[in-house]
């Protein structure tokens, strides 16, 4: 017989069944969703970081003590998916880059915190493929040549820093240095030397 004290017990063993159920674990049960937050200790804001279904998923952003962005990453279901840059503690950005499916793809620029060039590099699949530069503090450039599916490929050529002038040329295949020439500043080759292909 049903009755006004029949509802209390009824409703305990609803709440125990779906205690239960929970402890048992459901589909997404325990994963982390949404977007989580971590603090300095001085309660500031450390990192924002977007999850679904326990992947990292979404905007991506950590920051300095001082509230500038460090680093900001886009993740698509656990991977590293779209735009990436990277800050100095001043503001000024250091790097610029893209993510495809965990892998940096297409060019990557770095810069020094006085927002000179760094370096200028390109990506295919996660590794380094086409053409090179590298720039010292001043901004000059400092080094140059081709990568090809992660190696040195081909001539590369440096510069004097106080110049600019062509320094020294070097050549590879599949990485390893095949040869070097010293270059003076009036263009002539001081000096030559040959590593060999084996």
């Amino acid at each position: 017989m049903e009755g006004p004290d029949r509802a209390p017990l009824a409703m305990k063993r609803f709440i125990a069944i779906v205690m239960i159920v929970l402890a048992a674990g459901l589909p997404g049960c325990g994963k982390k969703d949404g977007v989580y937050k971590n603090y300095y200790k001085s309660g500031r804001i450390m990192s924002e970081t977007g999850y679904s279904e326990g992947k990292l998923h979404g905007r991506s952003t950590d920051y300095y003590e001082n509230g500038k962005i460090k680093e900001l990453i886009h993740y698509s279901h656990g991977r590293k998916d779209g735009e990436y840059k990277a800050y100095y503690e001043n503001g000024k950005t250091e790097s610029e880059a893209v993510y495809k499916a965990g892998k940096l793809e297409g060019v990557n620029r770095q810069y020094y915190s006085t927002t000179k060039p760094k370096a200028l590099l390109f990506y295919r699949d996660g590794k380094l493929h086409g053409h090179a530069k590298f720039y010292d503090t001043a901004g000059k450039l400092q080094a140059e040549g081709d990568y090809r599916n992660g190696m040195k490929e081909g001539e590369w050529k440096g510069y004097q820093e106080s110049s600019g002038n062509l320094a020294y040329i070097e050549t590879y295949s599949r990485d390893k240095k095949l040869t070097r020439k010293e270059i003076n500043f009036d263009g002539t080759v001081v000096s030559a030397q040959h590593y060999g292909d084996s």
